[in-house]
């Protein structure tokens, strides 16, 4: 992975509003915003705070699992690559590798069941792992936090107790505070785990750009890009 490259249009983007939808970076995050002046001062592309632990890295990461959707290894190794450019905290950097591997075992159909299992993830951070394997189904303080980690956990909360894609973002985005970031990170399980088809006509034909995003999925589903 080129992360100079990456660096670069996340800058532009925060500058100049490339790719944004609207032609203007709107509500940048804490740790981004900061590793990208930190990046711009020093040209460091591992540009993440050491104690940088938002949720940024998790909301980006769909094309990486769509890229490696045959290869889990691989996905894990280029989310933590990415991971690194605004956010280096361990913890950050091993939700990224548990969030690509979830992601690409979405796409190769596994069960629901499984994926909300974790009984496939080791890691010796007891705090993941809990998460990870369900601390969801018991939790009575779901919120949609800035934090990694609280908002995976309301992320698969969403997914878990709904039903169709609908369902999982509607109730993630309503969760308030966060849940832009949140909603985000849920619609990348619910669309990894139900499909295209699954997303409502009307939510696609109101997307800016959607055709053009469409394209860009498939192409990297298929490394033709």
């Amino acid at each position: 992975m080129d992360l100079k490259d990456n660096l670069d249009r996340y800058c532009r983007w925060w500058q100049h509003g490339e790719n944004s939808v609207i032609g203007d970076c709107f509500d940048i995050g804490n740790g981004t915003h900061s590793a990208l002046s930190h990046y711009l001062r020093t040209g460091e592309v591992e540009a993440g705070g050491l104690n940088a632990l938002g949720n940024g890295a998790l909301m980006r990461m769909a094309p990486i699992p769509i890229w490696s959707n045959q290869d889990i290894a691989d996905a894990i190794d280029l989310a933590q690559q990415s991971t690194v450019t605004t956010h280096r905290h361990p913890q950050a950097i091993a939700l990224s590798g548990y969030f690509a591997e979830l992601l690409v075992r979405a796409l190769q159909g596994e069960s629901k069941t499984d994926l909300l299992s974790g009984h496939w993830y080791q890691h010796p951070d007891a705090e993941i792992v809990e998460v990870v394997r369900g601390s969801w189904q018991t939790s009575t303080n779901i919120r949609a936090q800035g934090h990694a980690l609280y908002a995976l956990e309301a992320a698969l909360w969403a997914f878990g107790t709904t039903t169709s894609f609908a369902d999982c973002l509607l109730a993630a985005v309503n969760l308030g505070e966060d849940s832009d970031t949140v909603g985000a990170i849920a619609g990348q399980i619910a669309g990894a785990h139900y499909g295209l088809e699954a997303i409502p006509d009307d939510w696609i034909a109101g997307l800016q750009d959607s055709d053009r995003f469409q394209t860009l999925a498939e192409k990297l589903f298929n490394r033709s890009i």
